[in-house]
């Protein structure tokens, strides 16, 4: 208990936030979270609805911790790659926030208990438009689509498909392993960011020595409202 506490103060200072106070709920399992209360500069607020077409879309953080942490449940998990998960769930997402203003983000949704897929319906639906996601191109943390193919997944993946139906286009679905992955439900996963083509580049000059090659990148593009909220290609 004494570490939980200690971790969280820590992780909360760094963010650059007081704790003050809080409440105990007595369960079978131990459970330990933060309400976040604050203010926003009106000037650097990013909201999910101000997409535009021809945006690229960049994922700030490989998906994969659901099926990370249902293995590590089971004691299917361990070693680097549990320590690996753990240090991308307790990796702010400061930098990237930081890094999207400069360099004129339009939108944007942190990933969690939606999965990538429904955080981006939600985007598409709140602007009016259609997110493209190559899934492909989606980074995937190391040992995560083993776990995914071996039946590890959060038990909001099923929730997660019932929501998305009648939102999505997938005809170009890949396989089901790496599909569940995309709808599965994320503990402190990235940002889905929608920003201009044209300052791709400068996104990623001022965001790059934050995350390793391969951890994060564009994933797609927003595209002129087509049918489904969310594509496949």
């Amino acid at each position: 208990l004494d570490e939980i506490l200690r971790g969280g103060a820590a992780k909360a200072a760094e963010a650059g936030a007081a704790i003050l106070g809080g409440h105990t709920v007595r369960d079978d399992e131990v459970k330990y979270g933060l309400s976040v209360t604050g203010l926003v500069d009106p000037k650097r607020l990013i909201t999910n609805a101000r997409a535009r077409p021809g945006d690229a879309l960049v994922l700030t953080k490989p998906i994969g911790t659901g099926a990370m942490t249902a293995a590590y449940q089971k004691n299917a998990v361990a070693g680097p790659l549990w320590l690996q998960c753990c240090a991308l769930m307790a990796r702010l997402n400061a930098t990237a926030a930081e890094a999207m203003l400069a360099a004129g983000a339009h939108a944007a949704t942190d990933i969690t208990g939606f999965g990538l897929l429904g955080h981006a319906s939600e985007v598409a639906g709140a602007s009016g438009l259609t997110l493209e996601i190559e899934a492909g191109a989606v980074p995937l943390l190391e040992g995560a689509l083993a776990l995914s193919e071996a039946g590890f997944v959060t038990r909001a993946a099923a929730t997660n498909e019932a929501y998305l139906e009648g939102r999505m286009d997938v005809r170009n679905k890949p396989a089901q392993a790496r599909y569940t992955l995309l709808i599965d439900a994320q503990t402190s996963g990235g940002l889905l960011i929608a920003l201009p083509e044209s300052n791709l580049e400068a996104f990623c000059s001022a965001f790059a020595p934050a995350a390793a090659d391969g951890e994060w990148g564009k994933i797609g593009r927003v595209a002129e409202k087509s049918g489904a909220l969310v594509r496949l290609v």
